[in-house]
């Protein structure tokens, strides 16, 4: 069995597969282009992605670390997905 999954003159790993299949649920004429421009990778849980985009986008850098315990990432999560700049997918995040 080959590693790879072959498509429009592109080729992803298999590991890849299982998102790009979860992507095509949601966008089911999507590109694997399109796919490699929205895909943000696999999380636990919604809450663990937005915990980590708060920390990717620099939200701590001058919050107090017993503040940061306070956040409620099921929040931060509801309004990224209701906004519109975010899709979960079977555990994948896809911006929109």
């Amino acid at each position: 069995m080959s590693k790879f999954l072959f498509g429009k003159k592109k080729m992803i790993c298999v590991q890849t597969r299982e998102a790009y299949e979860a992507y095509l649920t949601y966008w089911d004429d999507g590109t694997l282009e399109d796919f490699e421009e929205r895909y943000e990778g696999k999380y636990d849980s919604t809450e663990d992605f937005a915990e980590y985009l708060c920390e990717e986008c620099g939200y701590f850098k001058n919050l107090p670390a017993w503040l940061q315990c306070c956040i409620d990432y099921t929040a931060v999560w509801r309004n990224l997905d209701t906004g519109g700049d975010y899709t979960e997918v079977d555990g994948h995040i896809f911006r929109n």
